[in-house]
């Protein structure tokens, strides 16, 4: 792994809510989502700005993705675990943004 300043920034990627809002997050976790993947991909079928800026604008509020970032985070970690050691992510969603997910 390289360790320039560069390659720091590689490593993460900006998403921006619609209401404006920045997360900054690790790579890996962000290409949890294939959506994302694809926008911040680029190879075959990505290529977008997106990608060369390591900044992804999706159209959800900041709320919303706050909670899919978390659910990111929490599918990396628990990805390959066996399914009695999941905890339910059900209980961390807010009822009220629930709907939006």
């Amino acid at each position: 792994m390289a360790t320039g300043k560069g390659s720091e920034n590689a490593e993460k990627v900006t998403l921006i809510s619609e209401d404006g809002y920045r997360f900054i997050v690790d790579s890996k976790v962000a290409q949890e989502s294939p959506t994302i993947k694809t926008m911040l991909s680029m190879g075959e079928g990505g290529g977008f700005a997106e990608a060369e800026s390591n900044t992804a604008r999706l159209q959800i509020r900041g709320e919303v993705l706050e909670k899919v970032i978390e659910f990111l985070y929490f599918k990396a970690k628990y990805g390959t675990a066996s399914e009695a050691e999941i905890p339910d992510f059900k209980q961390r969603i807010p009822p009220e943004i629930s709907l939006e997910l």
